[in-house]
């Protein structure tokens, strides 16, 4: 969580609420904001719930 704390680019895997995870790449956090993670990443900008995201790693090899 390293990454999501201090707002670096970053690689994040992510629950949906169907259960299925995604992945977004190239994510630069923009605003946290109580449990709310607004990211802009290759696939556009989106909204997350904190206690949704499973892992997050500065490359994609260093998610398990």
């Amino acid at each position: 969580m390293d990454c999501l704390k201090n707002k670096k680019p970053c690689f994040i895997e992510y629950a949906q609420e169907n259960g299925e995870s995604v992945f977004y790449t190239n994510s630069h956090i923009r605003k946290v904001c109580g449990g709310n993670i607004t990211i802009e990443c290759d696939q556009g900008q989106f909204i997350l719930l904190a206690d949704r995201v499973l892992r997050s790693a500065y490359s994609k090899e260093e998610l398990p």
